[in-house]
């Protein structure tokens, strides 16, 4: 192998790349693994109300935590993941909506691995205030009739969801 030793005894030249290639390599699923849907079942729905018992509101995603009463009585305790702060501050969104003990439902798919975890599509707060978070999972983009269009988006950047045949000139 060639390589030269430096004064302060490090290594030069292939043994430098090698390590570059290993820490390239190591770091590449977790980069993969965070930018995707991989973890939550994005063609299934789940339906959840309860009442929040605090607000993650962080980047680079936040979490509402809430807790649920089941049929039995007893209460369980989830949390499904939102936009991170950033966006959804663009949105309108604040921390102030999620005080604890506000009453919420969530509509969004199921996280794979996590049985209490979820990421949200939309969230219905006590008063009726529905929120979209811009990932809308099929059966929900059908019962709502939805479309999004190409270019579907508003000066903030959001996603903006169309009735189905709204602007058809047919």
């Amino acid at each position: 192998m060639n390589r030269q030793v430096l004064s302060n005894g490090r290594y030069t030249g292939a043994g430098r790349l090698l390590g570059l290639a290993v820490v390239s390599l190591l770091a590449a699923p977790a980069a993969l693994a965070h930018h995707g849907f991989g973890n939550f079942a994005m063609d299934e729905d789940i339906t959840l109300s309860g009442v929040v018992t605090k607000i993650d509101f962080v980047n680079p995603h936040s979490w509402v935590h809430f807790d649920v009463t089941k049929p039995d009585g007893t209460k369980a305790e989830y949390r499904c993941e939102l936009r991170s702060a950033t966006t959804l501050r663009r949105s309108g969104w604040t921390p102030e909506m999620f005080a604890a003990g506000t009453k919420i439902t969530i509509q969004g798919s199921p996280d794979r691995a996590e049985k209490n975890a979820c990421y949200t599509s939309t969230l219905t707060f006590g008063d009726g205030t529905v929120r979209v978070t811009g990932a809308l999972p099929p059966s929900l983009r059908e019962a709502l009739q939805l479309t999004h269009v190409e270019g579907g988006f508003d000066e903030a950047g959001r996603v903006v969801w169309y009735p189905i045949g709204a602007g058809d000139d047919s």
